[in-house]
């Protein structure tokens, strides 16, 4: 019983001396550091630590390497504190900055994550399949858009009964192109046209109508899906193109036709010719003396008797001749892309998202969100100022200067989570874009305001209520306002403090001057020339007693040198080969010989020497303010977390740091 009283006892005083070292405890609950009244558990250290190193490295860092980052982090964690006793969670500017960061990165976080991504990984499923379409399109004429909508719907209930697509669109179609080939649009890959046309084709099973009518900005449709398949990326391909002219430059397709043949024939004797007879015959003058190959191609950049042909062709193969408008083509696919990874088609996603669905997703969104927050909008209000600005207001910011402006500016046009937007501040949201500038005041330009506007203000207002939903983006948001806080004690324990006056910056060189000075220096002329020539002549002339200067100014080739003169002034005798030649020369005005170096020959003249010294105050001064603030800097941070230290009195448990990444 005595053994077992003091077992308790040793186990009692170890949690008051060292806490979190009971067995028992979870590797995660472990106290690893204390300051003041706060902890630091094991959990929280490892994922600190793992954020500046990665997680491999960390399981294999030594003890000092953690006490050394704990040192860093237990001040990190001072310093917050003492944000926290300075009354920085009140702090109206700190605040303010801390809102409208969270605004801007919780809209842009919304927008990529709720909106660009999910749909950019929808598309790139899709894009893995291509859809051969045929539509029956009727335009609104003069009867009208609804006239347009009842003769089509007409129309599709005829085919839903008969199941004679082809029949009625080359009766009815608008699509001259199109209706006298069944309606074929030929092959279309998900993400790169319009949404409307896509949302019905992708539900859609192969050879079935869409049964519904579909309305784009080209008019009204009926889709059907004649063909869905695998989708080839791109292909490489070569031609041989016979055109329609005969020798004499006239037009004849008969010859045309013989000519190809003629050189089909002789590829199948010869399949390995195909770059010899597209040199001999082919009449594309971009590619036959390439043998023909026309690079890698996406569905839809050839014309469509070319695209069809050589999507079909195996590798390696050879087509007969093909007719286009250009002529007869004969086809050799030499390769075949496959379908690549997200990351790697992700770009082009995006540029066909961004064009096509972006703006229709971005609605939706919108709308979603103004529904949760409970939006509510004053659409009277709005035909109000509508009908008193009358045709009088040409630019909105003249609003406030009208007669009726002050009667209106209190009242509220929307609402959204709480926000109430006024008159005065759609005006001045109005006034600050240019998109509504000098433009007249009407009805639809308030209403299409006020959707930009209370679009902007929604995705704020879910950007305020993320770090409720998402910790990843409450840590990022903690991480920023630990940031503007830090920024902040820096300022007011430090920069603030520094006091670079020039009677501090004459002490400091007086007391440390040794730690400004000039090394050995030269200053020194060149003529540089590449031949022997060149130099032979110069030094002729020099010992005719031509000007040194002018010479170098007239012959030297050395980049950047002859407007110069060849002067190269005063620098660091160790700085370079040539600072080194010239410094060989001992009187002022001395020429020396004909110097050979590594990029040619080179003559020099000394112009001035200058044996190492200590800068003067003046000349020493941009390097005095720069070494008297970084050494200030250092004792007035040493001061503050000495600061830091006598009031939180932080304490590292050792013993339990040293199991770090080890659970």
């Amino acid at each position: 019983m005595k053994r077992v009283a003091l077992l308790i006892a040793i186990l009692v005083i170890a949690q008051i001396f060292f806490p979190g070292c009971n067995s028992t405890t979870p590797h995660s609950d472990l106290v690893v550091a204390k300051y003041g009244n706060s902890k630091i558990l094991m959990s929280e250290f490892e994922k600190a630590f793992t954020k500046n190193i990665s997680q491999s490295k960390a399981i294999t860092d030594t003890v000092a390497q953690l006490d050394s980052f704990m040192t860093l982090y237990i001040n990190f964690k001072m310093k917050l504190s003492d944000a926290a006793a300075r009354g920085y969670d009140n702090n109206a500017s700190l605040q303010s900055e801390y809102i409208d960061y969270k605004k801007k990165v919780g809209v842009s976080y919304i927008l990529e994550k709720q909106l660009i991504d999910p749909n950019m990984h929808k598309i790139y499923d899709l894009r893995k399949n291509e859809y051969r379409l045929a539509h029956l399109m009727i335009r609104p004429d003069s009867t009208g858009d609804e006239a347009a909508r009842k003769k089509i719907t007409a129309i599709l209930d005829t085919i839903k009964k008969l199941n004679n697509f082809e029949e009625m669109t080359a009766k009815y179609s608008s699509d001259n192109f199109s209706k006298t080939m069944g309606g074929d649009i030929y092959y279309f890959t998900p993400g790169t046209f319009l949404p409307e046309f896509e949302d019905a084709y992708i539900k859609t099973a192969e050879g079935q109508v869409y049964p519904e009518v579909i309305k784009t900005r080209y008019g009204y449709h009926i889709l059907k899906v004649n063909k869905i398949q695998a989708r080839i990326p791109e292909i490489k391909a070569s031609h041989i193109l016979i055109t329609f002219q005969n020798d004499a430059g006239e037009a004849d397709s008969v010859t045309a036709r013989l000519r190809a043949d003629t050189v089909y024939n002789k590829l199948l004797a010869a399949p390995d010719d195909f770059a010899k007879l597209a040199a001999e015959y082919s009449k594309d003058q971009n590619s036959k003396d390439n043998g023909g190959d026309l690079g890698f191609f996406s569905r839809r950049m050839m014309v469509k008797e070319f695209d069809e042909a050589a999507f079909q062709l195996p590798v390696n193969e050879v087509s007969k001749p093909i007719r286009t408008m250009y002529g007869y083509h004969i086809i050799k696919v030499t390769d075949r892309k496959t379908l690549v990874p997200f990351e790697t088609d992700k770009e082009t996603i995006k540029t066909n998202y961004k064009q096509y669905r972006y703006q229709g997703d971005y609605d939706a969104l919108v709308s979603s969100l103004k529904k949760n927050f409970n939006y509510t909008q004053n659409d009277s209000l709005l035909a109000e100022i509508a009908k008193v600005s009358g045709d009088t207001l040409k630019n909105p910011g003249e609003a406030h200067k009208t007669e009726w402006y002050p009667k209106y500016a209190d009242k509220e046009v929307y609402k959204v989570g709480g926000n109430s937007i006024t008159v005065d501040s759609l005006f001045a949201f109005v006034n600050a874009s240019s998109e509504f500038n000098a433009k007249q005041v009407s009805l639809a330009m308030l209403n299409d305001a006020v959707k930009k506007q209370s679009a902007d203000i929604t995705l704020e207002t879910a950007a305020l209520n993320l770090e409720t939903k998402v910790p990843d983006f409450a840590s990022l948001m903690d991480e920023y306002k630990n940031g503007i806080y830090i920024f902040k004690l820096q300022e007011e324990t430090i920069w603030n403090k520094l006091n670079a006056d020039s009677a501090a910056l004459a002490g400091y060189y007086e007391k440390n001057p040794n730690k400004f000075t000039w090394p050995n220096r030269v200053e020194f002329s060149e003529i540089f020339a590449k031949s022997d020539s060149v130099i032979n002549l110069c030094k002729d002339s020099l010992s005719k007693g031509v000007d040194f200067n002018d010479l170098a100014e007239r012959y030297s080739e050395r980049a950047g040198m002859k407007e110069k003169k060849g002067k190269f002034l005063l620098q660091d005798v160790e700085s370079s080969d040539l600072s080194k030649e010239a410094a060989k020369l001992t009187k002022e005005g001395e020429v020396s010989a004909p110097f050979k170096n590594s990029d040619g020959i080179s003559i020099f003249k000394l112009d001035k020497k200058e044996a190492a010294r200590s800068k003067t105050f003046e000349e020493a001064k941009p390097e005095v303010s720069g070494a008297f603030q970084e050494e200030e800097t250092k004792r007035l941070e040493k001061d503050y977390l000495k600061y830091l230290e006598n009031t939180f009195s932080p304490k590292v448990y050792h013993e339990n740091l040293a199991k770090a990444f080890k659970n």
